[in-house]
């Protein structure tokens, strides 16, 4: 009952200014090179977080989280997209190279296509080549 008061409290004052002391923000973050491809293994001395332009202090830095992720992926197969499918398969598999090769060793993927209806292509697993041959 006391969130939903403080919820109510914060909704009622949205309009008004206030200011509010944060000590740590979680970012999830990818990091693509130049040419697109995923990048992994950094170290926090790799890149810099801006707020408003003012560099922040990384004070805590995991590669993963040891909570596994169920990642469900969404394949847009309607017309209009045609010409552009085959970026999407790529992506997906460089996507799914990096979920499984550098993330937690429980984390799954599933697959579906939507167009005028959504099908599921591949439930929950890591067999990566069992998502890329349903993808093809």
């Amino acid at each position: 009952m006391k969130y939903f008061l403080l919820l109510q409290l914060a909704l009622a004052t949205a309009s008004a200014q206030f200011k509010v002391d944060v000590r740590l923000v979680r970012l999830l973050v990818n990091v693509k090179n130049p040419a697109g491809d995923l990048v992994g293994s950094l170290d926090p001395k790799e890149f810099t977080v801006y707020d408003n332009g003012v560099p922040q202090e990384i004070a805590v830095f995991e590669r993963y989280t040891m909570q596994p992720l169920s990642v469900a992926l969404m394949i847009d197969t309607s017309g209009s997209t045609a010409k552009e499918l085959r970026y999407e398969v790529t992506s997906v598999g460089k996507f799914l190279s990096a979920l499984f090769g550098e993330g937690n060793e429980k984390d799954t993927a599933a697959l579906y296509s939507f167009n005028y209806e959504v099908t599921l292509l591949s439930s929950f697993t890591r067999r990566q080549k069992r998502i890329e041959d349903n993808l093809r």
